[in-house]
């Protein structure tokens, strides 16, 4: 299941490419908010790269009613790895007030992982 939301400000440009695995912003600027969701699995894990430019950027891996798996305020570049503990409906949002970078979210399914 993957749902998409936006609510971004008049003077947003940004592109989006994505699907039931990944979630992929280009913005330039973001002036709002862009999310998913996503249904996961315990032992899935979600890759993010962050590369911001300037602006402020802020990003949260959550579950309903449940602590964040990640907040980032005002966000710097990055990338690391979040592993699922909780099977659900996990929201991957990014918001931005005049920010120029991307963020991507690459899901890997547990399935598919391999074992160490």
């Amino acid at each position: 299941l993957c749902l998409l939301h936006f609510r971004p400000c008049e003077g947003s440009r940004f592109s989006r490419r994505g699907g039931e695995d990944e979630f992929l912003l280009a913005f330039h600027p973001l002036n709002g908010v862009l999310e998913d969701v996503y249904t996961l699995a315990e032992g899935d894990q979600i890759d993010v790269r962050i590369a911001r430019e300037k602006g402020r950027l802020d990003v949260l891996v959550s579950r309903e009613g449940e602590t964040p798996l990640y907040t980032g305020n005002d966000a710097q570049s990055g990338s690391f790895t979040l592993i699922v503990t909780e099977p659900g409906d996990y929201t991957l949002r990014v918001s931005g007030q005049h920010a120029y970078g991307r963020a991507d979210f690459t899901i890997r399914r547990a399935e598919a992982v391999p074992a160490d």
